[in-house]
């Protein structure tokens, strides 16, 4: 299609000049104009032509006026910029001498004035729409060495050899935009950034951390603004809702352990076994995403905190997402906290919960707090989720280590969780973003091979900035809730001793 056109178009151009130059009399004005249009769309032409020469084109794409396409790699390997089918590209695409490629896939538009610039790898998906002025950046292009950016201005930027031989101070890292997304106007994304798939970047936005799929993102730096609307992903529900069974099979209720409902909430069940007291009551909320979990899971783990720690447990079954988002759970366990602070006012409590029921747990006592509600003696967190966006480092420095949890399965969890509209940046939601003035005592366990080890050292951090007495412990190796997953590691005896420690002081 390309070549029909450009021969089109260079063939009208000779044969107006051709016209011309025969003719007798001088050529008219309207004679001249119509020639330098041709003029103009030939050249525009030349230009258009040059693009494809830089690179690999699929069928029926198209490179505007307004688009450039630079290869500075020394061997000019078109292979390295590659454009899929019935893609329209009006912006740049350039990758440097010192590494670089760019991929973009079918049907997808890059507006005029956009730039993308690879100097490691940018992969664009399919159906992906780029508005104009947007950049898009995967290196920090120069060199933060002064000597050596003084280096490369020595001869000529783009052509010096010498200069482009070390690059030992420009960090590159790979950008993935995935199938569906859209950028808006004067965004900025920056390097070591993935967009999921059907995600929205709000104009002006400057995006510097993952985003998860089919979430909106706005601001400077880009935070999640809020989840759209999809849905459910039954296969992914019914293969994780089946997953917790594991836990069950792993952990056997210990023999003599007794569980009893509520007699006015019958999704609350009171765990007892032959060396639990009455002086104290654990407060449990289970962990599982918030769209899994429940009693017939856990009744074997927490039988055991029961029993090591000698104190009975009110095991709470919240509703879970998607069938009851955000904040159907929260207003539920509120509600029966309130119910069990009033039945055992003569007790201490002691709020403890596992990855989103620690997040849960942390909910929690903002509504008590604000409230006024009484206060329970302390809380303990086992491998709490605490931060929805799930974007912090350890969610590409863990990767690999952490054999239980991914990014994607946690974004698809918190998209089902918050489609009721809430935004992951809401305290009661992500609740490392809650003020934690007048929280009791906490005892926080953590894996360093989860991926929920970076927001679980920030939440330590700023908890006791706010004055909490926190105690963060990290146990080397371990992975997410090894309670559950790993009851038999010397590492979950010797943990659940140090929890019996901690609930004794208070």
């Amino acid at each position: 299609m390309k070549n029909d056109v450009s021969n089109s178009i260079y063939a009208q151009l000779a044969q107006q000049f051709q016209a011309l130059s025969k003719k007798e009399e001088t050529p008219t004005v309207e004679d001249m104009k119509e020639f330098m249009n041709s003029f103009e769309k030939a050249a525009d032409q030349v230009k258009i032509d040059r693009c494809y020469e830089h690179c690999t084109v699929g069928k029926h794409s198209l490179f505007y006026k307004q688009a450039e396409v630079f290869n500075l790699r020394k061997d000019k390997d078109k292979a390295k910029i590659t454009v899929g089918d019935n893609t329209h590209i009006k912006g740049e695409l350039l990758i440097f001498q010192y590494g670089g490629e760019i991929h973009i896939g079918d049907n997808t538009y890059i507006g005029m004035g956009t730039n993308i610039t690879s100097g490691e790898s940018i992969k664009i998906g399919n159906n992906v729409l780029i508005a104009y002025n947007v950049n898009v950046i995967d290196s920090n292009a120069h060199e933060t060495d002064y000597l050596e950016r003084r280096a490369s201005f020595k001869g000529p930027l783009l052509d010096n050899e010498d200069s482009i031989a070390q690059k030992s101070t420009i960090e590159t890292a790979p950008i993935v935009i995935e199938d569906d997304a859209w950028i808006n106007f004067n965004a900025i994304v920056m390097k070591g950034v993935t967009i999921g798939r059907g995600a929205i970047i709000g104009a002006g936005a400057i995006v510097t951390k993952d985003v998860p799929p089919f979430s909106v993102v706005l601001g400077e730096p880009a935070n999640v603004h809020s989840f759209l609307p999809t849905k459910v992903d039954t296969e992914f529900l019914k293969r994780v809702r089946h997953s917790l069974a594991f836990i069950e099979k792993n952990n056997p209720s210990l023999k003599g352990t007794t569980i009893t409902k509520h007699q006015h909430k019958e999704n609350c069940h009171l765990i007892k076994t032959e060396n639990t007291t009455k002086e104290k009551i654990i407060f449990y909320l289970h962990g599982g995403g918030y769209i899994q979990g429940g009693i017939d899971d856990y009744l074997g783990v927490v039988s055991r905190i029961a029993d090591v720690s000698k104190t009975e447990l009110f095991f709470v079954d919240y509703p879970l997402a998607p069938e009851h988002p955000f904040p159907a759970g929260l207003n539920d366990v509120l509600n029966t906290y309130k119910i069990v602070a009033q039945k055992y006012a003569d007790r201490s409590i002691i709020i403890m919960g596992d990855s989103a029921g620690g997040g849960l747990a942390l909910a929690l006592l903002q509504k008590v707090r604000s409230e006024q509600l009484p206060m329970p003696k302390a809380v303990v967190l086992l491998s709490p989720w605490l931060d929805l966006n799930c974007n912090s480092k350890a969610y590409k420095t863990l990767k690999e280590k952490d054999k239980l949890l991914t990014q994607d399965a946690l974004w698809k969890a918190a998209a089902m969780y918050l489609q009721g509209g809430g935004s992951p940046n809401n305290p009661l939601v992500s609740p490392l973003f809650a003020n934690f003035k007048g929280f009791p005592p906490m005892l926080i366990h953590v894996g360093t091979h989860e991926l929920l080890l970076s927001e679980n050292r920030r939440l330590a951090k700023k908890a006791s900035v706010d004055g909490v007495n926190v105690h963060l412990e990290e146990w080397e190796g371990m992975q997410h809730f090894w309670y559950g997953f790993e009851p038999k590691a010397p590492q979950s005896e010797s943990g659940l001793t140090q929890i019996k420690d901690f609930i004794d002081l208070y």
